[in-house]
């Protein structure tokens, strides 16, 4: 089939209607309007036709121009046509691509933009600040601030990988066990905010909470024998009696502490009575009377309260001699 049928002369001065430059390009001239049409058989057996572009008919050489821009994209279409490819199809394929790539680089600007500080300062003025106390807030944000390290807070966040960031919590956790937890915690949450928001990919912070407990050696579970009451008095007389007091107070409450209870517990009312029950005891059978027992749970109860923070109302009776004794946290 013959091609390059039309001049330039011919695309500048042509009426309305098809002028064919032959094998498919075609100079399609409308009423106010004249384009470039490549029209083909495609390899799945259909006629459709490629649109090339406006045709340039301002001057003779604006026309030659145009013809051979035109001339040039129909021999790309044919290659394709060629290769099994439809030219149609192509077309729209590289509009796709690089409609994401143009948004795949916007959405790359945005992550570089969108630093670790940045995101946890966003959650926290909009999540932390208006349902916790001024005081609450301001500790929240200004303890990632100074544990976190500078080169990791200033990161984007969708580039902080697990493993760096387990890095820096466990140095944490190293020198300030709680603060490091609640560091973490507070990671875990902005993490979540952010992939919420499709600002990044995973949750580092969930993904280090197990790893930061690995290798640690769980408590010893080894049974030891219970000290026979009838023992007690020699164990207080290896120490001042008085002190031997304060330190069953401070057993007592620490143990609530360590089971997680409050000044309501139950529990801490038991170590609490049985820290005073040992004073008790411990008085009578080293002096051989209660002389001075209830100036020695004064003294527990002292120490308690100061530990504790709560107030406590021991209750002391003549009881004590039938080896009875009641303690009461309010």
């Amino acid at each position: 089939m013959a091609k390059h049928l039309l001049s330039a002369r011919e695309v500048q001065v042509s009426s309305d209607g098809d002028h064919f430059d032959g094998e498919g390009l075609i100079l399609h001239i409308g009423v106010g309007s004249a384009n470039w049409v490549f029209r083909y058989t495609s390899p799945g057996g259909r006629r459709r036709e490629l649109g090339l572009g406006r045709a340039d008919r301002t001057s003779l050489a604006a026309a030659g121009t145009s013809l051979a821009d035109a001339r040039e994209a129909a021999d790309a279409a044919r290659r394709l046509l060629r290769a099994g490819r439809d030219p149609i199809d192509e077309k729209h394929a590289a509009r796709a691509a690089a409609r994401k790539a143009e948004a795949e680089k916007r959405a790359g600007l945005k992550r570089e933009r969108t630093t670790l500080a940045r995101v946890a300062r966003g959650y926290h003025e909009t999540v932390v600040e208006p349902n916790r106390t001024w005081v609450h807030a301001r500790e929240w944000i200004a303890g990632l601030e100074r544990h976190v390290p500078k080169s990791l807070w200033h990161q984007p966040i969708d580039q902080i990988e697990a493993p760096e960031l387990l890095a820096a919590v466990a140095a944490v956790v190293a020198k300030y066990p709680e603060t490091g937890r609640r560091v973490r915690q507070r990671l875990e949450v902005i993490f979540d905010h952010a992939e919420f928001h499709k600002l990044c990919t995973g949750n580092p912070g969930r993904a280090i909470r197990r790893k930061l407990t690995d290798g640690r050696r769980g408590r010893d579970h080894q049974k030891y024998r219970a000290l026979d009451y009838r023992e007690v008095p020699e164990f207080t007389c290896q120490t001042p009696f008085l002190r031997t007091a304060e330190y069953g107070s401070n057993f007592a409450i620490r143990s609530g502490e360590q089971h997680g209870f409050d000044g309501r517990s139950s529990w801490m009312e038991v170590q609490v009575a049985l820290a005073l029950a040992i004073a008790a005891f411990a008085s009578r059978d080293a002096f051989g009377s209660s002389t001075g027992v209830h100036e020695i749970c004064g003294s527990a109860v002292g120490t308690a309260t100061r530990l504790s923070g709560f107030e406590l109302h021991a209750h002391v009776s003549s009881a004590i001699a039938n080896n009875t004794l009641t303690c009461r946290l309010t």
